[in-house]
């Protein structure tokens, strides 16, 4: 089940983390998923963008914080 959502400041990526860990990163100018991330062991528990857009901060129950580039 989905956990987490968040949208980039300029409505380009949509990022969906869910219990297992995974964050699936959608492209919304195509409605496609660009990127699966195996993000955390164990549950998602925050997503958030940078303003630049072009970075997702995730955070899970593993206790870790991640910086991931989604864009150029």
């Amino acid at each position: 089940p989905i956990k987490y959502v968040a949208v980039s400041p300029a409505n380009h990526w949509l990022a969906v983390g869910d219990n297992a860990g995974k964050v699936q990163l959608h492209d919304l100018t195509t409605n496609k998923v660009t990127h699966t991330l195996a993000a955390h062991n164990g549950s998602v528990t925050g997503l958030a963008f940078a303003l630049d857009n072009a970075t997702l901060f995730t955070a899970g129950n593993d206790k870790q914080l991640r910086a991931w580039k989604v864009a150029d």
